[in-house]
């Protein structure tokens, strides 16, 4: 099970990302997370709202170069442990995380990650009783 993520590049220049939000503002998506990185030219931001697909939307009407695509969403406990504990399981099926970030969400840590096989992510996460967080629970937020 996956959720979507939108995408987008940032100019690396002042005003940009306010510009940005105020373009979700504007559609009334709710902000679930959101992660910039940036480089010398550009920001890369992800952005996981209540609704994805009016965010997507409304970003590719303005101008923005936006994508979607698939992360898988995973709730566990907020402790370091947890955390520690379902890195490993991944690890020990030799699935490479390629990039991972965190929220919380109801109480929960959810961990948002792109791996190099979703397929196998969502066996380890089936077979280790795993929750996921699905399109319909962001919807609720």
């Amino acid at each position: 099970m996956t959720i979507k993520q939108i995408s987008l590049f940032l100019e690396n220049k002042f005003g940009q990302l306010a510009q940005l939000l105020a373009i979700l503002s504007k559609a009334e998506v709710h902000i679930v997370s959101a992660t910039v990185a940036d480089t010398a030219d550009y920001g890369l931001m992800r952005l996981i709202t209540s609704d994805q697909q009016r965010a997507y939307k409304c970003l590719k009407e303005a101008g923005v170069l936006v994508s979607m695509n698939d992360v898988v969403a995973i709730s566990i406990d907020p402790l370091a442990a947890d955390f520690a504990r379902v890195v490993e399981l991944f690890t020990k099926r030799g699935i490479s995380i390629e990039y991972m970030y965190c929220f919380n969400f109801v109480a929960k840590l959810v961990l948002v990650m792109r791996a190099n096989n979703l397929d196998a992510v969502r066996e380890v996460v089936r077979d280790n009783n795993l929750s996921f967080i699905t399109d319909a629970d962001l919807m609720a937020f």
